[in-house]
């Protein structure tokens, strides 16, 4: 049987970008014939429920520090297993499972080990990329990463081979939806994200007390769990005057729901490896606006509008083309939609992972 180990260091709610993405993987392999397993190190599993109920089964370890004696004792006991399942490859996700699977069981294990990359670093501490560039690139056989953006920051950064390294966008469950009714709720614009600095909430609610008076209607729904930054946002939106136009939902589940009553959707990152949100806005054919940083355009392509990170006015001024040209939003949602089934369907993404595997068994 071809069995596949998935080791993670933490696992939040299925909700999440990496999250969501280990899950799509997991299952989409297993309805296609293959064993897949999931050990998380050092976090509870929130959703195990919904892996198990796939076929998945999970494994927790709680390692409070993976480079510890106690992470060296659970590397001892997986070693046995991993012997006894004979996967034919190893995937790791974030900086902790890479560097115990590159501490503890590369010098073990015969087969391929792949390190999961998916995002530009922005996170990382100095120390980080020196780590990666002289101790764990050098223990796994590739590197995967979510984008062509992040495979040139870490050739620049850690120095990887171009050989090493391997590409595979995200893939996205059809997000199609029924369009709602709309009456009473106005002119809304959605931005996905939980809300921390990277995810720069603070220029939509800026370009919002620019406009206000433009469009009298509008509202902003802010959907994503606290990461810090909300008690600001909060203040912010008390200071602009804007208590009535400014929504914070919390993390959801519905998001299908929600983007069926979205006139234009935004995606305001400083930094992303690749922004499963616009995705998830695409396939549901709404009209995007995202800051122009490269991961963003690698994904929207020419079927939405771009502004500055910075720039309250730019974004402001492309809510407002929009807001005033309802053909045009149908049109940028219509070509986003036909994107994401060109290039981003989950299909296409659980295939070129199968073809992945293929390469590196036969490598082996």
């Amino acid at each position: 049987m071809r069995r596949l180990l998935l080791v993670t260091d933490y696992l939040d709610a299925i909700t999440g970008g990496a999250e969501k993405q280990m899950y799509l993987l997991a299952k989409g392999l297993v309805q296609r014939g293959w064993k897949v397993d999931l050990l998380v190190l050092q976090s509870d599993c929130k959703d195990r429920a919904s892996f198990e109920r796939e076929g998945i089964e999970v494994f927790v370890e709680k390692v409070s520090r993976v480079y510890s004696p106690r992470g060296r004792e659970v590397a001892c006991r997986w070693r046995k297993r991993i012997a006894q399942r004979a996967y034919c490859s190893i995937f790791s996700y974030h900086f902790g499972a890479d560097l115990w699977l590159a501490m503890f069981l590369r010098d073990s294990y015969p087969g391929a080990m792949v390190s999961m990359r998916r995002d530009a670093g922005f996170w990382m501490r100095p120390y980080h990329p020196w780590v990666y560039r002289w101790f764990i690139n050098p223990r796994f056989d590739y590197v995967c990463a979510v984008s062509h953006y992040v495979k040139e920051v870490l050739r620049r950064q850690q120095g990887l081979p171009e050989a090493k390294v391997r590409v595979i966008p995200n893939g996205v469950e059809s997000f199609l939806v029924e369009e709602k009714g709309k009456e009473g709720e106005g002119f809304v614009i959605t931005y996905v994200a939980n809300l921390s600095e990277v995810k720069n909430h603070r220029l939509l609610i800026e370009s919002a007390s620019l406009i206000r008076a433009r469009i009298p209607e509008m509202r902003i729904w802010l959907v994503g769990k606290d990461k810090g930054t909300m008690s600001s946002l909060k203040g912010l939106v008390h200071a602009k005057g804007l208590e009535s136009v400014v929504e914070f939902l919390g993390e959801r589940k519905d998001i299908p729901e929600i983007l069926s009553r979205s006139d234009v959707c935004v995606q305001l990152s400083r930094d992303e490896g690749m922004s499963n949100t616009l995705l998830e806005y695409m396939s549901a054919g709404r009209p995007c606006i995202a800051t122009a940083i490269a991961p963003n355009k690698e994904v929207l392509g020419n079927c939405g509008l771009y502004v500055s990170p910075d720039d309250p006015m730019d974004l402001a001024g492309a809510i407002l083309s929009l807001y005033e040209n309802e053909e045009v939003r149908r049109t940028m949602g219509q070509m986003a939609r036909e994107r994401i089934k060109r290039e981003y369907s989950l299909e296409r993404m659980i295939s070129r992972y199968e073809e992945l595997l293929k390469e590196v068994t036969c490598g082996m």
